[in-house]
């Protein structure tokens, strides 16, 4: 969570409202450790002063949503993201961390297009009274394609997430308008990955780091089929006296199936080797 004066910011998993890990990068900077595909709301509040109003905006990496939040110390944490008001009904969808496409290989792997940004502008928040509460159309958050050489795995930015938030304003609400500027609260995000190669997080040793590089493949269904044999092993005897007992345990052979990459290699050459068709005479 990042405080500064009477406002906090911090991203939350969309549906536990848990914050995500947070580490203090060398430039002096936020960042979130967060996962693809997660959703997640932008969590405000506001610290230490009662009856004192602020209004929030926010720029989800680099695209201003359509809409700003008042927030008071009342109204404890508020959760915010593509938010749309339409005859008095309000949806607030979360957003979701995508992987993007990537355009060229021409930036060092160690900048910022690693990281995605999301920015909490604050304002004064100025009461116009009682009004009927105004359409708000959502904004559309597409995952732009980012420059950058190296993996996806290693870069994230915001999309649209599935979960929503629905509530009905009543007829007639106290309103806010946006007054002074304060001061803007920035959290960049990325996976764990993307903040070793960004400088934030030190390099594990390099077998852990090869590990977290390496993609899941899916377990197969010749391997679940496998059954354990009980083997007895060990035992300590000194003359007729036994010791130590001998211990079991359960042994998988797993010889007779076929390595995953050779599998690979398999449909990779029947890709390239096929038979010559004769022509028709």
């Amino acid at each position: 969570m990042v405080v500064v004066g009477n406002v906090s910011a911090c991203l939350v998993n969309a549906e536990t409202k848990e914050p995500f890990k947070e580490h203090r990068g060398p430039d002096g900077n936020v960042y979130a450790e967060v996962e693809p595909d997660m959703e997640y709301f932008i969590e405000i509040a506001v610290v230490g002063i009662p009856n004192k109003a602020f209004d929030f905006g926010f720029v989800v990496d680099g695209k201003r949503l359509s809409y700003q939040q008042p927030c008071e110390l009342k109204h404890g944490r508020q959760h915010c993201g593509i938010v749309s008001v339409e005859n008095g009904t309000r949806v607030n969808q979360a957003l979701c961390f995508r992987q993007p496409k990537r355009d060229t290989q021409n930036l060092d792997p160690y900048s910022q297009a690693l990281v995605g940004e999301i920015q909490v502008d604050v304002f004064d928040a100025i009461s116009v009274g009682l009004q009927a509460p105004s359409d708000i159309q959502a904004s559309t958050i597409d995952v732009a394609a980012v420059d950058a050489g190296i993996g996806e795995d290693k870069i994230l930015r915001s999309g649209q997430g599935s979960i929503e938030q629905v509530t009905h304003h009543p007829a007639m609400a106290l309103t806010y308008a946006s007054g002074q500027f304060l001061q803007t609260i920035t959290i960049h995000y990325c996976t764990a990955m993307g903040l070793i190669h960004a400088g934030v997080l030190p390099k594990p040793d390099i077998w852990t780091f090869a590990r977290m590089g390496m993609k899941k493949r899916p377990i197969s269904h010749d391997i679940l089929k496998i059954q354990p044999k009980r083997i007895k092993s060990g035992g300590l005897f000194v003359g007729d006296s036994l010791l130590e007992e001998p211990k079991e345990f359960d042994f998988f052979d797993l010889t007779h199936l076929q390595d995953e990459d050779d599998k690979d290699n398999s449909a990779s050459d029947a890709d390239f080797h096929h038979p010559v068709t004769p022509p028709h005479s």
